[in-house]
């Protein structure tokens, strides 16, 4: 054999055993890579499905937390009848747990209490929701597994809020495992008739699971995060103008409908405006709203007596162009939610009259966000129905529905004010010195008198004569815009004599003079002059003081309030103002940056003007371009100048504070008899009554409690998630 050729041949099969074996290992390695491929594919898509599970979960909780909100909501809660500022902080301690209140005062003056809330395991701890949400809105809102085993019954409810509120929550849904708490926060009241109720969210952790892949996710609050309820008595103040009916009082003007006579023109607003009617607004009107708008579309308003209950037919919508049946502008469906509703009229008053301005509405931070401050599905606001308040609070005795509340009780009996029984012939307000000097300088950019009043003076007139004062042509008669007719009547003035005089001081003792000689008449004055009748003229002093504003000098009349000296003038009746009505120290309007930088704390001095049964007039005495600043509620009546349709044009009434009316009283006319006669309107809402505790003392409040809550500007499912570890999935304890 040829040694050659077999070793080639060895080497052949050799080469062929290493190549077999080669391919072996290949082959297996293809293989475990190709298993390896189809596992990591599984562990993918399971991850994926472990991932949509968890997200399932968010949106499972996300709507058990709007359900619960909704039921925590305005639309939600009726405080019916027989309720007392006692049973009231009966609910706000079983919530927190505790009796203890800690007190805060405000610059304002204003105090606030807080309890903070712990989880006391008690069945009534939420009581105020048992009590408070109506028991169809648990059928309304949740599907029948959701819902309280027996919605009309108060044990049965009162467990329902428990679960929800005092205990922890899992959920388990196809797949997905739901943990949080809510959780009562703290109560924030303000004397006795303001409670506010926090809840917020702890510890949402959602789970997925799929084909033993799990996802879990972690929710973080977000400074929108939360919710609260308010329960308060509201004193109105929180509008420039509010008005009951939305037309003038059919006594004083000739009114054939019930449907609003009063149209939005070009006015400016600056503060927010509400009625519990509807709004009209003129064919390409251009008002502007810096504080938003908001009506409650009430249909079914006594005329003649105020509506003493909780409640009203409503209707959301505004009148466009007229205020026929034709001109009335409703949602395009009724049975839409109220931000749907407010949205879609919104719209619509956008397309009509797209000049029309309206502010937005403020975020928790208060930065402007992207919804408009529109309400057309408010909530009614009674009026006041008696002047109680007022007069007891003059008369140093405790109203009966405050007898079983001790911190109100003591705050009635804590001082008098001024109290008579019969007609007022006039009530003149000034300030000054220990010698009655008033002040003589007044800064421009602060806009505060000097020097600083040591008194606040009140001089009570008991006689007053009619004293003529001019004439004045009117026009009767009119053809094509052209006066064809004209009569010329003499014009008064109230001159009082007769004085009682009075002083109070800075620490609130009140002295009365006689013979010359001042003598203490109370130890501690409470603010409040009431009449059972008229008060004939309330009026500050005569212009006399001469200022640059806006490069022109301007006679001004010195304030008829003092720094220190909070007021309430009120009577059943009329009363008239006949002058000025000036604070020492005026609040800055919010765009006056030079008053802001000037003025660093707000001041207390404050006026409010309020008649229960009458109305507030503006007398034809009172000077062109009057100044006021105070609050003017009539609860019966309306806020009206004496003669708007009549004479020549008189400037504007320069309003710092804000009107409460029944009725929309008239200011002035364009008609085309007398064009331009009266006053304009130049209102500027006073801003220190956005602090609900900052009022004129005693100051008419709702007769029934009313419910608030953030609307759109916070929620307890606006949440932020993150992608987390397994640990984070459990209970919330």
């Amino acid at each position: 054999m040829n040694r050659h050729t077999a070793t080639r041949g060895a080497t052949l099969v050799v080469v062929v055993l290493f190549t077999s074996l080669l391919l072996a290992v290949l082959l297996a390695a293809s293989s475990q890579l190709t298993l390896s491929s189809r596992r990591t594919v599984s562990d993918q898509r399971a991850a994926l499905q472990a991932q949509y599970v968890a997200e399932s979960g968010v949106a499972l909780a996300q709507s058990r937390l709007r359900d619960v909100q909704t039921l925590m909501s305005v639309s939600s809660l009726s405080m019916g009848t027989g309720l007392t500022a006692s049973k009231l902080k009966g609910y706000a301690e079983k919530f927190c747990g505790n009796t203890s209140w800690t007190t805060v005062s405000q610059a304002s003056g204003t105090k606030r209490y807080t309890c903070t809330a712990s989880t006391t395991g008690l069945s009534d701890q939420f009581e105020v929701f048992a009590q408070f949400v109506l028991p169809a809105k648990y059928t309304e809102v949740l599907p029948a597994s959701e819902r309280p085993t027996n919605v009309n019954d108060l044990d049965s409810r009162r467990q329902w809020w428990k679960a929800q509120l005092g205990e922890s929550r899992k959920l388990e849904v196809n797949g997905a495992t739901v943990n949080y708490r809510l959780k009562p926060s703290r109560v924030e009241r303000i004397n006795n008739e303001s409670y506010t109720f926090f809840i917020q969210v702890e510890g949402l952790n959602v789970g997925g699971s799929s084909s033993g892949a799990t996802r879990v996710l972690k929710a973080d609050r977000t400074n929108l995060t939360g919710w609260w309820v308010q329960i308060a008595l509201p004193s109105y103040l929180d509008n420039v103008l509010f008005t009951n009916h939305h037309t003038q009082d059919p006594n004083n003007a000739n009114v054939t409908s019930w449907n609003p006579t009063v149209n939005f023109t070009d006015q400016i607003f600056d503060g927010p405006v509400h009625t519990n009617e509807k709004f009209l607004f003129a064919s390409g009107s251009t008002a502007q709203f810096k504080g938003g708008i908001s009506s409650a579309g009430c249909t079914n308003l006594k005329q003649t007596v105020l509506n003493d209950d909780q409640s009203c037919t409503r209707q959301a919508g505004f009148y466009y162009g007229g205020n026929g049946t034709s001109n009335l502008r409703a949602p395009d469906n009724a049975t839409a939610s109220d931000a749907d509703k407010n949205v879609n009229l919104w719209q619509k008053l956008t397309a009509a009259a797209p000049g029309v301005g309206i502010a937005n509405v403020k975020d928790g931070s208060g930065n402007d966000t992207a919804v408009k401050d529109a309400t057309f599905t408010a909530a009614y606001r009674p009026m006041p129905i008696n002047a109680n308040s007022q007069r007891d609070a003059a008369q140093g005795k405790v109203p009966s529905d405050k007898q079983d509340d001790p911190e109100e009780k003591a705050r009635y009996e804590s001082g008098k004010g001024l109290y008579f029984t019969d007609d007022v012939a006039g009530i003149v307000l000034s300030t000054g010195n220990a010698a009655g000097v008033a002040p003589t300088s007044y800064n421009t950019v602060t806009k505060k008198w000097s020097p600083e009043p040591l008194y606040q003076y009140v001089r009570v007139a008991k006689k007053t004569i009619k004293q003529e004062i001019g004439q004045e042509t009117r026009c009767t008669a009119a053809s094509n815009g052209k006066c064809t007719q004209t009569e010329t009547i003499k014009v008064y003035k109230d001159v009082l004599s007769d004085f009682e005089e009075y002083r109070v001081d800075g620490s609130g003792k009140m002295e009365k003079k006689a013979n010359g000689t001042w003598t203490t008449h109370l130890t501690k004055f409470n603010g409040v002059i009431f009449g059972e009748k008229n008060i004939g003229v309330l009026k500050g002093p005569d212009r006399s003081v001469n200022a640059t504003i806006d490069g022109k000098v301007q006679t001004l009349s010195p304030p008829a309030i003092a720094g220190f000296s909070q007021l309430t003038v009120a009577a059943e009746k009329n009363i008239n103002i006949a002058s000025d009505l000036r604070l020492t120290d005026e609040p800055c309007n919010p765009a006056d940056t030079a008053c802001k930088n000037g003025k660093p704390t707000q001041p207390l001095n404050v006026l409010g003007v309020y008649t229960q049964s009458g109305d507030v007039v503006i007398n034809k005495e009172a000077p062109n371009n009057l100044h006021l600043h105070a609050m003017l509620m009539s609860s019966k009546g309306e806020v009206r100048v004496d003669g708007h349709q009549f004479g020549a044009d008189r400037g504007n009434v320069n309003l710092i504070g804000g009107v409460v009316e029944n009725w929309y009283g008239a200011f002035g006319s364009t008609s085309s008899i007398n064009p331009d006669s009266g006053y304009g309107r130049n209102f500027s809402h006073d801003r220190r009554f956005e602090d609900p505790g900052f009022t004129p003392p005693f100051f008419a409040q709702s007769p029934v409690w009313i419910p608030a809550d953030p609307g759109k500007t916070s929620s307890l499912s606006q949440l932020i998630y993150t992608q987390t570890n397994k640990t984070e999935l459990k209970v919330v304890p």
